[in-house]
């Protein structure tokens, strides 16, 4: 359409250029048709003009005749007359004849030869006044101006003859541009009537693609309205979600002040629920983190997913292991209904159990306690299809796809909802699925008669049945040995707490808070490892790592992240900075413990 309204102008303004040229050319035209109609006319004018000048000549004879026969002096009137009136005619064809060398010489004859016929006129009379009359009348009758053959006739056809010619080839001429005249007065009515019509589709055009750009202002407009809606409403979550772990946290950190008061028997389980408590809540928080750190990179395409074929029940199994917890919490019953027959699909074992998880939580978050959950898994031969069916709060036919929108929550009157959520976890499971190359929808009879979510995903072939692995016996991991660690992290609260817990394994811990005083701590106390944080003040991570490894002395250090950033592109920054380990926060003590294992120590001096 765009291109359409860049091209209208375009034709429009040839569409003027032709008028215009049209027009010029129908002047032209005229202006030729004016000079050749006059040029016509001049042609008439002078044909009247010799028709009047052989008449002239004809009463000169007849009066001379009349003389001659009666002999009256009044007869000679008109041949007088005739005489004046002769220098007039020729003077007027000289004119008409507009200095055409042609006709010029033609008329030049005429002249002569019609005052040679004059003066033999008079000489007539003369020698009638002579008493010689009939020799006069001899002379008379065989000298008429008008006879076949004389000088006067010949010169009179001579001159007509050619005038003639040409005013045949000036009607001609004439007639020509008529029809060109007349054309181009068609021609020019009909773009006329073009350019209007031209004008009057482009004005038209032009207003339908206001209306489309200001319905699709309208329509941005209310999709702004809404995603700004939907971002407050998020924040609002967020706060809540994040203010009930923290809450639970605070809560279990003041357990932890009021068990270390003396002579207070209870101590020792205030400490075991303070801990419970942390564990489940910081899991929580995590949780929520990585929803939204998962969402980001599946909707910039930045997820690289590791796919193989495996069952599906697999997958269920692993889903089952984040989300039983949740179901029984609820009193929920789960039903499977299985095939017989392994189904198998080409996909990310950890994604697609994200998946199954965020439809088996959302289940149990919208549905009423002692509620049913089924879950069913069926198959084709080119698809297999796994569907989430509880009898909770339902949804409207105008929420089916909403729900998989960004921070989009159904609004519930029960008290059945458990766990809150920010709203993305099925828009996250929608995304996955599609990476994966199937589909995820929703269906339900209406509020409060439950939902059912369907997953379906491209079914692969089974793989080939591994041989069995021979058991060796696995080699026990001798005790990790205390290290040397430098602990690099400007969240101070965060270092000392982390390097406090490293010194209770039996490390050797010191804390840098910035880039700067890393390097320099390196250099002077050269570590078996260090744990750094990538975003430092004064060098970042990388550039502490780059520093590191350029240091001969600090050759075969063990290099960690242990950073926020867990992108795809963070991590290869690490390994080219020199990087041995990207974690990702927060992880636990354990996962350290291994790394740490794995340093090589330095002789202490």
């Amino acid at each position: 359409m765009a291109l359409r309204l860049r091209k209208e102008p375009l034709v429009l303004a040839l569409a003027v250029v032709a008028v215009l040229a049209n027009a010029a050319l129908s002047f032209w035209n005229l202006h030729r048709l004016v000079a050749v109609q006059r040029e016509v006319n001049r042609s008439h004018d002078l044909l009247a003009e010799l028709s009047r000048l052989d008449a002239t000549l004809r009463d000169a004879e007849s009066a001379q005749l009349r003389y001659l026969t009666t002999g009256g002096r009044s007869s000679l009137a008109p041949f007088e007359a005739a005489s004046t009136v002769l220098s007039i005619r020729l003077d007027r064809l000289v004119d008409l004849i507009d200095g055409e060398s042609a006709q010029t010489t033609r008329v030049g004859d005429l002249a002569r030869a019609a005052r040679r016929q004059l003066d033999d006129l008079a000489d007539g009379i003369r020698l009638f006044r002579d008493g010689r009359r009939d020799e006069a009348v001899a002379r008379a009758t065989g000298t008429s101006p008008g006879a076949e053959g004389s000088p006067v006739r010949s010169a009179v056809e001579r001159v007509e003859d050619a005038e003639r010619q040409a005013l045949a080839a000036r009607d001609a001429e004439a007639r020509r541009r008529r029809f060109v005249a007349s054309f181009s007065g068609v021609v020019s009515t009909l773009l006329g009537l073009g350019l209007l019509a031209g004008a009057f589709l482009l004005l038209r055009a032009e207003r339908e693609a206001q209306d489309r750009a200001a319905e699709a202002l309208e329509r941005a407009n209310i999709w702004l309205r809404d995603a700004d809606r939907r971002k407050d409403e998020f924040l609002v979550s967020l706060a809540h979600e994040l203010r009930n772990p923290l809450g639970a946290m605070r809560t279990a950190v003041e357990l932890l002040a009021s068990a270390e008061e003396p002579g207070d028997g209870r101590a020792a389980g205030r400490r075991a629920l303070a801990r419970t408590v942390l564990s489940r809540q910081l899991a929580n928080l995590t949780r929520l983190v990585d929803d939204l750190l998962d969402l980001s990179r599946v909707t910039s395409r930045k997820i690289v997913l590791s796919k193989e074929p495996l069952p599906l029940t697999e997958v269920v199994d692993a889903a089952l292991e984040t989300t039983r917890t949740a179901l029984d919490a609820r009193g929920l019953e789960l039903r499977r209904r299985l095939p017989e027959e392994s189904v198998f699909v080409e996909g990310d074992a950890v994604r697609l159990a994200q998946v199954v998880s965020n439809l088996l939580s959302n289940a149990a978050r919208y549905c009423p306690e002692g509620g049913h959950v089924d879950l069913e898994i069926a198959a084709d031969e080119v698809e297999a299809v796994l569907r989430v069916t509880d009898d909770g709060i339902g949804l409207a036919p105008e929420d089916l796809e909403r729900v998989f929108g960004l921070f989009e929550q159904v609004p519930s009157t029960t008290k059945a909802q458990a766990g809150g959520g920010l709203g993305v976890g099925l828009a996250l499971a929608r995304r996955i699925a599609q990476l994966h190359g199937g589909s995820l929808t929703a269906s339900s009879p209406g509020p409060g008669r439950g939902s059912t979510f369907t997953l379906r995903l491209p079914r692969a072939a089974a793989p080939p049945a591994a041989a069995p692995a021979p058991h060796l016996p696995v080699p026990r991991r001798p005790a990790a040995e205390p290290r040397r660690v430098l602990v690099v992290d400007d969240d101070v609260d965060g270092a000392r707490a982390l390097a406090e817990l490293l010194t209770m394994s039996g490390h050797d811990v010191e804390v840098a808070s910035d880039g700067p005083s890393a390097l320099e701590a390196a250099r002077r106390t050269r570590p078996d490892a260090v744990v750094l944080d990538l975003g430092l003040p004064g060098l970042d991570g990388y550039e502490v790592a780059n520093g590191i490894r350029a240091e001969e002395s600090l050759a075969g250090t063990l290099v960690v992240a242990l950073s926020g950033w867990a992108g795809l592109a963070d991590r290869l920054r690490s390994a080219e900075a020199g990087i041995d380990h990207h974690l990702v926060k927060p992880v636990g003590p354990g996962v350290l413990e291994e790394l740490l294992a794995t340093a090589t120590r330095r002789p202490r001096t």
